[in-house]
Formats: structure tokens, sequence, C-alpha cells
């Protein structure tokens, strides 16, 4: 998954086929450092990076995003009950790491309590490296008669505006899903 820094966003989990996850909201998720050039260790090993690190030893920079007043322990976070996918919508994550950062994410379906020895990696968020900005709103060669195109950078040092979209929404009657821009 790569993410922008500073946008908040929205983790999803895929569980295996069959609905391999367990139907409870005792699942946690944990962040730690990506390491490159270390040795991994396969998820059942007792040395496994996810196994080792505590929770508060997760990368400082990646947080929840909660409302004024809240903390960590006011608010339950977890992927919810379903068994085909865990989402972490409750509350949005944000990243304040710099642009090429990359951070491992660790999972726990059940029994996270007794410690860290039931944390797995299931994949690496990676922040983006570079962004690109269109300087138009749209293309001038096509532009509307009646929608005058915007220029949305023109002068170095100047405020201005840049809107992030992804492009995915949800068939109109569906509702919102949680990858939704």
């Amino acid at each position: 998954m790569r993410v922008i820094p500073q946008q908040p966003f929205v983790l999803r989990l895929q569980c295996p086929a069959g609905g391999r996850c367990a139907a409870g909201i005792l699942n946690k998720v944990k962040f730690i450092p990506h390491l490159t050039g270390v040795e991994e260790y396969p998820p059942w090993h007792r040395y496994h990076r996810c196994k080792l690190f505590p929770r508060l030893a997760d990368v400082e920079n990646v947080t929840w995003v909660l409302n004024e007043g809240e903390t960590l322990a006011d608010v339950a976070i977890n992927g919810g009950d379903r068994r085909d996918y865990k989402v972490w919508s409750f509350r949005p994550l944000m990243v304040y790491l710099s642009t090429g950062a990359k951070f491992d994410v660790c999972y726990c379906d059940t029994g996270c309590a007794d410690g860290y020895s039931k944390f797995f990696k299931v994949g690496v968020v990676s922040v983006a490296s570079s962004i690109g900005v269109a300087r138009w709103t749209q293309d001038l060669a096509k532009a509307s008669p009646s929608i005058d195109p915007i220029e949305t950078v023109q002068y170095v040092g100047k405020l201005g505006a840049v809107t992030l979209y992804g492009g995915l929404t949800s068939k109109a009657g569906e509702g919102m899903h949680p990858y939704d821009s």
C-alpha cells in the first residue's frame, strides 16, 4: 500500500478465502519500522519481528486520527467483526513520515492481550516518494465552453490548493465503501 504524508487513510486487511479471520472484534494491528537488509523470519518463528516489537515501539509517526480530547485509551480500535476482511475505518490513520519511508503492518486475530506472540506481518506501507500535481483541472483542448479550467499551479510561493483524489468510488445506491476516495 502507498500513502501520502499527512493525508488520512483507512487500513483494510483482506482475510484468506473462506472467511478465515475470527468473527470477533478482539483483533489488533500495530506498526513497526521496516528494516531492509535484515533477515526476516517466517511468521511462526519466535524471532519474527512482529513478535518481538512491543506496540509502543511502533513507528512513532503513524497515528490514529482522534477527536479533540480523546486518547487511544478512550477509543476501541479494531478491524470489526467481519470474517472476509477487517477494516480500521472508525478512526483513520495519519502518517507523519518523509516521502519514501516504509513501515511494516503486524496483525493479531485473537488473544492479542497475551503479549506479542500472536502478531504476524501482513504487509508493508510505503509513503509516496513523489506526488504528481496537474497544472490544469482539465485538458484545455477538451475544455467545456461552459466551465473554465482552473490553473492549479501558476506561481511559486503563492497560496493555492491541491485536491487529492484516488478515483475509486462506489456505484450509486451501494453506499460508501472504505476504499472510496
